[in-house]
């Protein structure tokens, strides 16, 4: 009896050891179901300032993406994916070269001092570049003057068309402009980068997307709408004349615009006539704009300068309120940008990359926007819409922003350059190639290497950080200066190969 038992016991285990094996066997095969598709079209679609943690299908409990995290059920998702810089200049470039921002050296938005603007080196290729070099037609679709994507200093290269942003407040949820587009620069096969800026600071929308996640009974700091962030800019305009009537006017006689409007702004600031200046931005829209740019004014800086003072508990709810209404209207711009595509039969032939450039600090570390290398800001999501793919495939490997470009041309089965410091992340999959150990970024001085366990960050003045990400995965505890064997070996490991990947830096 006592024999049954045993070889029922040895029975049970060698079965689950078969059903194990057929299991592993399955998901190996599973791994090289990602096909390759030379003829398909590539769209490759950024995110500004889009963390991964605020998506249904990483994981967030408010159903901020339901579109998709219905697209991504039939799609390759990326658990794990980061940024090589918290902001958008040197991000992109990455994207773009697959390069470090150290080696492609396009770092700095707006000169230094007497400095000359840094301009990407002609032996780096980047994307367009290649693509266009195989009879792909590209196209850029973004903006035309931010510093962050100068197009002057190597953005430009390689690109046949360019168009102002789909999802821009002057352009949201207009299907006839992609319809447009889509009908102009599909008769050949292409490559779209396409750019929103929607989910960046300030986070104020139209309706019904600026009230949908927020509290309508806020009374805090944080500027809630346009009228509100209008006044304000207003206020800034009346400081700027009351200590410099004649520089103000001066720069406003330089302004493209005719002369009656030219004289109701300043009268408007003459009289501290709110409702003046109102009705003189709504008699054409480019005038706030034109204004903002003629005073160095932006949005940016005066939506944060309401928080300078300190955050009330209040304050931070709804600063991660207003964030997500902009995530919930990303999500339904790029729904109705891949409808389009549907209705034209572009879908089945296209490969669409979704990701972000960066994330967002919402005051998790009493600090906001996007200055520092926490996984709040450099964790982003990678989606890869495949035509070949009918099912989610989830990859839980390292990966990182200069991974982008040598898996599109592997898709395309375009050799990669040399040069290229990025991985192939479906040779990643299919085990042809080691997975990421780190990955690595740098901004403005910065830096930081992370495994999956381990963090360490560098800022420019000296100062450093290290986190136990299993134990700390919302990284508060400092333990630069933690000793114990666990912690000093990691510690020790991982400035050794951040050293290491300096220097191979500096020597590139």
């Amino acid at each position: 009896m006592r024999d049954r038992k045993r070889w029922g016991v040895g029975a049970a285990i060698l079965f689950v050891i078969v059903i194990g094996s057929f299991w592993i066997f399955l998901q190996d095969q599973k791994k090289a179901e990602i096909p390759p598709c030379p003829d398909c079209n590539v769209i490759l679609i950024s995110l500004d300032t889009l963390r991964a943690d605020s998506m249904g299908l990483y994981g967030y409990e408010r159903n901020t993406t339901p579109n998709l995290d219905r697209r991504a059920e039939k799609a390759i998702v990326f658990d794990r994916m980061f940024a090589n810089a918290y902001f958008t200049l040197p991000s992109h470039m990455s994207i773009f070269t697959s390069l470090y921002p150290p080696t492609h050296g396009v770092n700095y938005p707006v000169a230094r001092g007497n400095d000359v603007l840094s301009v990407l080196s002609g032996s780096h290729p980047t994307l367009p570049e290649i693509l266009k070099n195989y009879e792909y037609r590209t196209v850029w679709i973004g903006s035309l003057i931010d510093p962050n994507l100068n197009l002057n200093r190597g953005f430009g290269r390689g690109f046949d068309v360019f168009y102002l942003p789909l999802f821009s407040p002057g352009s949201w949820a207009k299907k006839e402009n992609l319809s447009l587009i889509a009908s102009q620069e599909t008769g050949q096969k292409f490559f779209w980068f396409v750019h929103s800026y929607i989910n960046h600071a300030p986070y104020i929308y139209t309706e019904p997307f600026n009230s949908h996640f927020s509290s309508m009974d806020y009374q805090g700091s944080l500027i809630r709408n346009r009228s509100l962030m209008t006044e304000k800019i207003f206020y800034e305009l009346r400081n700027y004349y009351t200590e410099n009537k004649s520089g103000t006017e001066e720069r406003i006689d330089k302004l493209s615009i005719p002369r009656q409007s030219k004289d109701a702004l300043i009268a408007s600031l003459e009289k501290s006539d709110v409702a003046g200046y109102l009705n003189f931005i709504s008699s054409n829209t480019s005038y706030y704009w034109g204004v903002n740019t003629a005073f160095s004014i932006n949005e940016n800086d005066v939506y944060y300068s309401t928080m300078r003072g300190g955050m009330s508990e209040e304050d931070i709810s709804e600063l991660r309120n207003s964030y997500d209404n902009g995530v919930y209207l990303v999500d339904s711009l790029v729904e109705e940008f891949l409808q389009v595509l549907d209705e034209k039969n572009l879908s089945q032939k296209t490969i669409i990359i979704i990701t972000a450039d960066h994330g967002e600090e919402l005051y998790e570390h009493q600090n906001f926007d996007h200055s520092v290398f926490y996984d709040t800001v450099v964790h982003v999501p990678l989606i890869i819409i495949h035509p070949g793919v009918h099912e989610q495939i989830r990859i839980n490997s390292l990966a990182e922003s200069v991974d982008i470009m040598p898996t599109i041309l592997s898709f395309l089965q375009i050799p990669s350059p040399a040069s290229l410091q990025g991985k192939d992340l479906t040779a990643i999959y299919k085990g042809e190639i080691p997975k990421h150990s780190y990955v690595k970024g740098y901004a403005l001085g910065n830096s930081y290497i992370r495994s999956p366990e381990w963090k360490y960050i560098k800022r420019r003045d000296g100062q450093e950080e290290f986190y136990d990400l299993e134990s700390d995965p919302d990284e508060m505890h400092n333990l630069i200066n933690e000793s114990g064997w666990k912690v000093e070996k990691a510690k020790a490991g991982l400035k050794e190969e951040f050293t290491r990947w300096i220097v191979q830096q500096e020597s590139g």
